[in-house]
């Protein structure tokens, strides 16, 4: 589950897949940051050049923190925040190492 403000949305994610970050990071689509609001412009977000597959790509890493919780059918899980880093080159939701 990914919360920022009034909006949540619960997804699949990956995980302990050697995504380092530059900490506690959640790695996501543009499609999955505009559904919960963020803003990539107005001094929000530092902007990387990243080498992916395909090429060179950017990358956003925001300022602001999106609350993250991992849902299992057996027990509650504490609510974390982390850094979003958004990308137009992933397809899924990644967690980093940190994370």
């Amino acid at each position: 589950m990914l919360r920022k403000g009034d909006n949540e949305l619960i997804t699949c994610a990956l995980a302990n897949t050697g995504f380092e970050g530059l900490g506690p990071d959640v790695l996501m689509p543009m499609g999955v940051a505009q559904r919960l609001g963020l803003s990539l412009s107005g001094g929000n977000a530092e902007v990387y050049a990243v080498r992916t597959a395909s090429g060179i790509a950017p990358v956003y890493r925001l300022k602001e923190g999106v609350d993250v919780r991992v849902l299992v059918d057996d027990r509650d899980t504490p609510i974390i925040k982390l850094t979003p880093v958004v990308s137009e080159s992933v397809d899924y939701v990644i967690l980093s190492d940190r994370a």
